[in-house]
């Protein structure tokens, strides 16, 4: 029996956090990503085709001990075979886990029930989103989303800050401007995703399946997916909060001029 649980025509899309996995796989699966099921606010996108059982995994990595230059609680989970994965996601508790996305569904669109009175869909179910791949990342499936400009990893910080909750050790929420307040001008990098180095080590024995955010080349998703499109909504999302919030000040708006003069054109 083979150990493959997902198809050779489906992709699973490993990426950092902020640096729009949803949005990717949403559109690349049709979604309508005008509807309210789909953008939820502030440019984030939700997919309707997720990792399998991906919050029975959040739950299970959170009870296990650390690991060593991991950029997600994910990064502590292995699974021999995809088919363990599936065996593990079967004998769990969490009863829904084949509404978050099921590799056993043939060809065919998704239907998600938004709330009691709304269902959407996508009409593919080729595309799935993930962190980490779970010591699974195999040819021609995988696929990791990998970017060549430095400025990358600054703009997918402050997004994730932007659009979802960070928490100090103690359990309290951060907020976005203790995140800005660490730019530094004069070498943007140097605080921002301090785990990529691991994350490019470990995908980069796959370079036939890097994705790289920065080739024009890349029909396939440059011109599909119109990434830089993406980030610039997410500047005007970010613009508008710091407006709302009345936030700016020194540290946010060298933060954001950054972000605005140095997005690749």
């Amino acid at each position: 029996m083979s150990g493959n649980w997902f198809k050779d025509h489906h992709r699973v899309l490993v990426y950092l956090p902020g640096s729009g996995g949803e949005f990717i796989t949403a559109l690349l699966n049709g979604q309508d990503m005008e509807s309210s099921g789909t953008m939820t606010g502030n440019n984030r996108y939700r997919s309707y085709n997720s990792f399998p059982g991906h919050e029975s995994l959040i739950n299970l990595s959170k009870t296990l001990p650390e690991s060593k230059d991991e950029w997600v609680d994910e990064c502590r989970i292995k699974f021999e075979t995809e088919m363990k994965l599936k065996e593990y996601l079967e004998n769990s508790d969490l009863v829904d886990w084949k509404n978050q996305g099921n590799p056993d569904l043939g060809p065919g669109p998704i239907i998600r029930t938004i709330d009691d009175y709304t269902e959407e869909f996508a009409p593919d179910n080729t595309w799935f989103p993930t962190h980490y791949d779970y010591g699974l990342f195999r040819e021609p499936v995988w696929k990791w989303l990998d970017y060549d400009n430095d400025y990358w990893p600054v703009h997918w910080s402050i997004m994730l800050f932007l659009k979802t909750s960070a928490y100090r050790q103690d359990g309290s929420t951060m907020t976005l401007e203790e995140k800005s307040h660490e730019f530094n001008p004069k070498n943007p990098g140097n605080t921002w995703h301090s785990e990529m180095d691991s994350y490019r080590k470990l995908y980069s024995r796959f370079p036939n399946s890097r994705i790289s955010i920065d080739d024009k080349f890349d029909r396939e998703f440059n011109i599909k997916t119109q990434y830089i499109d993406w980030a610039k909504r997410n500047l005007k999302s970010l613009d508008k909060y710091l407006e709302t919030k009345n936030a700016r000040d020194k540290f946010n708006d060298e933060c954001y001029d950054y972000l605005n003069d140095q997005l690749p054109k």
